[in-house]
């Protein structure tokens, strides 16, 4: 997983543990990205652990970072999705890519619907408007960035 600092890093890190934990996988390693994209140092360490076999596929969060990560990949040599799958988490400009990413959409406009509702709902009613938990799920976007390993 390349993940970078942001808000929702850390729920797409815990769904992909979880879902990594629910399948019987092995615990993945976790490569973190600079502010600006993916360090030389960064990028080197995922060519080299892509060359040994240790990584097979990435979980990039975000688009942009994996969009950065796929121009240095290449630049090394490597191939997607024959050497490595990556599949990107936001869907904003994934398809962009060259080859278009795989990617998880989260709901973006059913969250804002569900938020004005809910505002709608709560100006109405006040504090007698129970408290609420609301799961909106993402989509999976498969392109051509990612390919069945045996």
């Amino acid at each position: 997983m390349v993940t970078r600092k942001s808000p929702t890093a850390p729920r797409v890190r815990h769904g992909f543990l979880s879902a990594v934990r629910d399948l019987g996988l092995e615990t993945p390693g976790e490569f973190g990205v600079e502010q600006d994209g993916p360090s030389d140092e960064q990028v080197a360490q995922v060519v080299r652990a892509i060359g040994d076999g240790s990584v097979t596929g990435l979980l990039v969060h975000n688009d942009e970072d994996a969009l950065l990560l796929v121009q240095h990949l290449r630049l090394a040599g490597v191939r997607i999705p024959a050497d490595v799958s990556i599949v990107a988490y936001d869907d904003e400009v994934a398809a962009l890519s060259d080859p278009p990413l795989t990617a998880v959409a989260p709901p973006k406009a059913a969250v804002g619907r569900s938020a004005v509702d809910l505002l709608v709902r709560r100006i109405e009613q006040g504090s007698a408007l129970a408290a609420q938990h609301v799961a909106l799920l993402p989509e999976l976007r498969v392109r051509e960035s990612t390919a069945v390993r045996g």
